[in-house]
């Protein structure tokens, strides 16, 4: 470290030397100095389709396994009062598009990976709940009965409305305090 009465002599290029030194400022703090805890990304950009291709791919799997890593933490590891609605929703998709087009994309590539996920759980009245009414009928040589096939719809139908309230209380509730 250097004494604060020192000064440090520069040779430029062209062979001039400047002196300096260092000297007390009044305006030495700046706002707009201070730290930005933000993950430093570099760009990609690909050589050829195949290899776009093969990138989006990657990062589809990626937000896939994400999601199932996800649920499966929900509720021990990770609070459900994390679970945000469609207002959560939009307003990280508007953060992203303010971050350009490529984070909008990759933020809808994790959006559909989400949506696939939760379509397919063994839920009735999603398609994870009509795989499982087909692979009953597949083993079973006939559908199930109608009246059981009725009443696990209305289960199903009274929990996804449930979560959809509870998501969107979630969301209000952020809203007004946070």
């Amino acid at each position: 470290m250097a004494h604060p009465q020192s000064s440090v002599e520069l040779v430029l290029d062209n062979n001039q030397t400047k002196k300096l030194s260092a000297a007390e400022a009044s305006d030495w703090f700046n706002m707009d100095r201070c730290f930005i805890f933000a993950p430093a990304t570099v760009p990609k950009k690909a050589e050829a389709s195949a290899q776009s291709v093969s990138w989006g791919g990657e990062e589809t799997y990626e937000s896939l396994t994400m999601v199932v890593r996800f649920l499966r933490k929900l509720g021990s590891q990770v609070s459900v009062k994390k679970l945000g609605g469609p207002i959560s929703i939009a307003m990280m998709a508007g953060q992203a598009a303010q971050q350009g087009a490529a984070q909008l994309l990759l933020f809808l590539t994790m959006l559909s990976a989400n949506l696939a996920v939760l379509n397919m759980l063994p839920i009735p009245l999603l398609d994870g709940g009509h795989l499982i009414f087909l692979a009953y009928e597949g083993i079973r040589g006939k559908p199930a009965d109608e009246r059981v096939q009725i009443a696990l719809s209305i289960v199903g139908f009274v929990f996804l409305i449930s979560l959809m309230i509870f998501v969107f209380g979630l969301d209000i509730s952020h809203l007004l305090f946070h």
